[in-house]
This record gives structure tokens, C-alpha cells and sequence, in this order.
């Protein structure tokens, strides 16, 4: 205003616009303003002819420092009604979103770095991830194990995708340090701040394995909360989706390892793992935060020629690597349940029960069921130890269940590897 001056109806106008701006609204900004429209025709107070002429001049013979501007606040608050809406933007279309938290988890050997592999090569190059259409985007690779290795898998990719490896634009680590460590987290940010100023800002980062990314203990929540606060870091600085690789837990097989405070910071979060001990993986959606959980997938490992026997100077390397293909599935029929009494049908159902939060909703089989955890929730669920003695009795009798390892199995179904 200049040392101007406006009509009451100018004034109230404008007040009540910057309230509307702050994301004030209703009866309370009018009480506001027409109290102070009130106060302010009682005492009157006009602008002095030289504002500056207010201000306290310092003493002689000192000097001045500029105000600095204040610092701009992190913490804000939004109306409901004007946060932003919008869809899902996808990495991987109906699988991963940008700006997001992920993790793959599975037992050893199931070939988690294979699914890791094909994740990262699909993105990198733009060609889709099995029938999913990417975002393409450079992608780095903090990996735990030796560059070699990882080299002949993508290698072994780009041969079965007809694509040359120097098109694809991903960035191996030469090892894996703690990222919970700040000093350690700034080493890694300066090192894909150096790859993105040559191939662009990466829109996928993976991390294989959480064991050899992280120096606390996973069982800690504490330890596992610096590791979530190193990824989110990571995440916000590029818009990055971040996904980690890590293993299941020890005794059980559909849940990761460690403190669970790692799967709540989580926005999705994938099992894959071995059916029978062959060649055929499947991929279950265990945790879906923000979009409609996927259908489960199932792959064959391949095997992919990616040096003739001899010619690659390394006689103890396999002249093939194996790639993931799509692959058809059919799981086993479940046993019938012709001749079983009620008991029996009650256990098995229990049995089932256990295992539903290892999977995606349709289950092939339970996985990592032990036959203390089955007794236990039999009997808080009504059944006295004879009663459960007597069905499970009866039921190894008919075939129907077996005990391996520790492990309950069911008839056709290995319940250690589903």
C-alpha cells in the first residue's frame, strides 16, 4: 500500500482473500476481521512520513549486518481439500512407483539378484519388465558381491533381450557399506551425484543385500529405524524408488528377517521363492500400500550362453547364466478332504490359516508352518492336546500331512519351499 490508504470495503476485501490464501475459512475470519475493523475506527493510526524515521538508528562508530531472510520452514499444514490427487506414477507399470520404498525378500539361493537383475536391466534400457511397460531411467546398483558376477548377468540379460550392454545405463557399486553410517550415506550420494551428472538422475536405486548395507542389528528397531532414515534420505534426494534385497527369516520362510519395523516403513514389498527346489520361481505381493495388489507371477530360470567354453579366459566360470522367462503354473490340487471328521478339517483349516499372511491372497501352499505353531494354535482355538493328537494322528495316516525338517508338508505340497 505505499503509505496509501483504502476504503473499509477495500481493506475487508483484501483481508479476507489473504485469509482465504492461508487456508482460512467460515464464520471465524469474519468475527476476526470485523473486530479488527471495529478496533481499529475507534483508535485510528496513520502511517508516519518517513517509516524509516522510526527505526532506531545504532550508535556511531558501529556498523551494520544485513537481516537475513528467515529460514524457510520444513513443517507446514495444508487443508484437506487442497492436497494434491493424484494417480499412481509408475516405474513399472501396476508394479513399482516412483518416489517409493520397496523390498524383495527370499530365501537363500532362491535367486532374488536374478528377479533384481531383470528389474534393473528393464528399467535401464526401457524394455518392459514382463509385459509391464517402464519408465525408463539410469539405475544404480549398490551391490554386495563381486562386480564379475553381476557383470555376466547383465550380459546374460542384454544377449536374451537382443540389446547392447553399453546402451543400458546402470551403476554398479564396487561394494556395500553400512548406509545407516551419515558418513558412509554421504560417500554414496557424492558417488550417484557423479554417475547422474553423466547418464541423468536415477529413478531406481537397489540395494543387494540389506545384510551387507547396513552395520546395526536387524532384530533392533532402534538400529532399524537409522537404516529406514538412510533410505528415505536417499529417496527424497533423487525421487528415487529405492529397493531392497534381503533375506527371509530363519525359521520363518514368508516374512522377511529382522525388526518388523522395516516392513511398516515400507510402500510395497515382494516374496520370491522357489516352488519344489527346480526351476520355478514365484513372485507374491505380500504388501501393496498404494495401488491394487498385483496377480502372483511365475518365472522359469533359463539358461543364456554368454561366452563359448574357453574364450572368456576364466575356466572356472559357467559358460551359461541363467535369466528369468515368464512360465505357466498350476498349483497343486489340494488334497480332498473325503473321509476326514470335523476335527481334522478344523486342523487343517488352522494349518492354512497360519500361513494366509505369507502370500498373496491365494495361496498354493502354507510355508514355514512348524508342527508347535500348528499344535499351539490348535489349542487356542478350542482343541485339548488328545483331540490334536488324535487328528494330526489320523491325517498322517491318510497321507495327508507329513512332518520333514521340522516342517509340516502336505500331501503334493513342500511347505518349506512354496
Amino acid at each position: 500500500m505505499g503509505g496509501g490508504e483504502l476504503s473499509e470495503t477495500e481493506a475487508r476485501a483484501s483481508l479476507e482473500q489473504a485469509a482465504e490464501a492461508c487456508g482460512l475459512r467460515g464464520v471465524e475470519v469474519g468475527k476476526t476481521l470485523e473486530s479488527g475493523l471495529t478496533a481499529g475506527k475507534k483508535e485510528p493510526r496513520s502511517v508516519p512520513d518517513n517509516p524509516q524515521a522510526t527505526k532506531t538508528a545504532p550508535p556511531s562508530g558501529t556498523t551494520t549486518q544485513a537481516t537475513s531472510q528467515p529460514e524457510r520452514r520444513r513443517f507446514t499444514l495444508t487443508h484437506g481439500a487442497d492436497l494434491p490427487d493424484t494417480p499412481p506414477q509408475w516405474l513399472v507399470e501396476d508394479f513399482i512407483t516412483v518416489d517409493s520404498l520397496g523390498l524383495i525378500f527370499g530365501d537363500s539361493e532362491a535367486g532374488k539378484s536374478f528377479l533384481a537383475i531383470a528389474l534393473a536391466c528393464a528399467v535401464a534400457s526401457g524394455e518392459p519388465f514382463f509385459n509391464r511397460m517402464v519408465r525408463q531411467s539410469p539405475v544404480v546398483y549398490i551391490a554386495g558381491e563381486g562386480n564379475t558376477g553381476l557383470k555376466r548377468r547383465v550380459k546374460a540379460w542384454a544377449i536374451h533381450h537382443n540389446r547392447a550392454m553399453a546402451t543400458i545405463p546402470i551403476y554398479f557399486s564396487n561394494t556395500a557399506i553400512p548406509l545407516d553410517d551419515p558418513g558412509n550415506l554421504a560417500q554414496v550420494e557424492t558417488a550417484i551425484d557423479e554417475a547422474a551428472a553423466i547418464a541423468g538422475q536415477p529413478e531406481l536405486i537397489i540395494i543387494d543385500t540389506l545384510a551387507r548395507s547396513y552395520g546395526g542389528d536387524e532384530n533392533a528397531t532402534q538400529d532399524m529405524n537409522g537404516f529406514i532414515a538412510a533410505l528415505d534420505a536417499l529417496r527424497l534426494r533423487y525421487s528415487a524408488a529405492i529397493i531392497v534385497v534381503h533375506h527371509t527369516g530363519h525359521m520363518e520362510k514368508g516374512r522377511a528377517r529382522g525388526s518388523s519395523a522395516l516392513r511398516a516403513a515400507l510402500d510395497f514389498e515382494y516374496c520370491f521363492a522357489s516352488i519344489d527346489g527346480g526351476d520355478l520361481r514365484k513372485l507374491a505381493f505380500t504388501k501393496v500400500k498404494d495401488f491394487e495388489r498385483p496377480a502372483a507371477m511365475h518365472f522359469r530360470l533359463t539358461p543364456v550362453e554368454v561366452a563359448p567354453a574357453g574364450t572368456d579366459g576364466n575356466l572356472d566360470l559357467p559358460d551359461t547364466v541363467p535369466v528369468l522367462e515368464l512360465a505357466d503354473y498350476e498349483p497343486p490340487t489340494p488334497p480332498s478332504r473325503a473321509g476326514q471328521g470335523k476335527n481334522q478339517i478344523k486342523v487343517l483349516d488352522i494349518l492354512h490359516g497360519l500361513s494366509s499372511h505369507t502370500a498373496d491372497g491365494n495361496l498354493d501352499r502354507p510355508a514355514g508352518i512348524t508342527r508347535e505353531a500348528w499344535r499351539d494354535e490348535c489349542l487356542a482355538n478350542g482343541f485339548d492336546r488328545f483331540q490334536f493328537r488324535r487328528a494330526e494322528i489320523s491325517l498322517e495316516n491318510q497321507g495327508v500331512i507329513t512332518e520333514t525338517n521340522g516342517y509340516i508338508t502336505l500331501k503334493g505340497c513342500d511347505v518349506t519351499n512354496g
